[in-house]
């Protein structure tokens, strides 16, 4: 019967050591990026790729720190139609190793990578993000959202 618990304890703690959180699934993603870009999305983007480059930052430091801004809850969603009001891009030279985007300044999607919904970004995250594209220059949640819904406030 004791080997019967272990083994079953056992399991579980092997199921458990699988269940990366979506931010430990992103960061080795983004591992080797040498700059991001930034973009606002045109008004009514589609998932498809109009969108208008805000800024770009190679600084290394400033995209590890870039990276640890980010941080979702347990609340997610399916993925919406539209493609995000700002979208973050990493790179390692020209090679494209993850695409963000930002919806409605709270929710976070990442296009092409192993999350298959929408991650409600932290209230600490949300302002870090804003405060890292603020000092870098680059549009912030909020301005985006601006540009991409005129009538949003």
């Amino acid at each position: 019967m004791i080997t019967v618990i272990k083994a079953i304890l056992g399991l579980g703690l092997v199921a458990l050591a699988g269940c990366a959180s979506p931010e430990d699934k992103l960061r080795p993603a983004c591992a080797g990026a040498d700059r991001v870009e930034v973009a606002v999305s045109a008004p009514a983007d589609e998932l498809d790729d109009v969108s208008v480059r805000a800024c770009a930052v190679r600084e290394t430091g400033a995209l590890a720190a870039l990276i640890e801004t980010i941080d979702v809850d347990s609340e997610s969603m399916p993925w919406c139609k539209c493609g995000g009001d700002l979208r973050i891009d990493f790179f390692a030279g020209e090679r494209a190793l993850v695409r963000l985007t930002v919806h409605q300044g709270e929710w976070l999607r990442w296009r092409d990578g192993n999350w298959k919904v929408q991650h409600a970004l932290t209230s600490a995250s949300r302002e870090a993000l804003d405060e890292w594209l603020n000092r870098h220059r680059c549009p912030t949640t909020a301005t985006a959202r601006q540009a991409c819904n005129p009538g949003a406030r």
